[in-house]
């Protein structure tokens, strides 16, 4: 059982994570993982910030946004198995999304697989709505769902 969340302690993506990262990447997407190689494209990248959340020396979850000049795109975000439903995906998705409003973002877009309704369901019950399907998105050709999240201060 994961220890109180406020023991939990956030940094930035570092490039000696980026073994943990890959491995948490082969548990939690074993259909898409993204290479060692991807998360150093992603660190040159310069709309790209990454928040990875540990426990001790333990990497529990971590969650990637591109703050682009329109808008914030959550491009990756997990949590390992042993942490799933404790509240640590929306901690991450609401640091994520401070980082836009802090830039005067007004806009939130993701893209999850059309099967993973989980966090489909999280993400509705923080606001989130679906604006289109998109068939075949994923490698697998499974659909994929882009979402969307007006962020404070916005409105339609």
């Amino acid at each position: 059982m994961p220890a109180p969340s406020a023991s939990l302690v956030f940094t930035p993506l570092r490039k000696r994570d980026l073994g943990k990262i890959v491995a948490m990447e082969q548990v939690c997407f074993p259909e898409d993982a993204w290479t060692h190689e991807m998360y150093e494209q992603e660190m040159a990248n310069d709309f790209a910030t990454y928040i990875v959340a540990w426990q001790g020396h333990e990497l529990v979850g971590y969650g990637g946004v591109w703050l682009l000049p329109d808008e914030a795109h959550i491009v990756n975000l997990a949590v390992a198995p042993g942490w799933r439903r404790q509240g640590l995906a929306r901690r991450l998705i609401r640091m994520m999304l401070g980082l836009a409003v802090g830039r005067g973002l007004g806009l939130a877009s993701l893209l999850v697989r059309i099967g993973n309704t989980a966090a489909q369901n999280l993400y509705r019950a923080m606001g989130w709505t679906i604006v289109e399907i998109i068939p075949g998105y994923y490698a697998d050709r499974e659909d994929g769902v882009l979402m969307h999240l007006l962020l404070p201060g916005q409105k339609e």
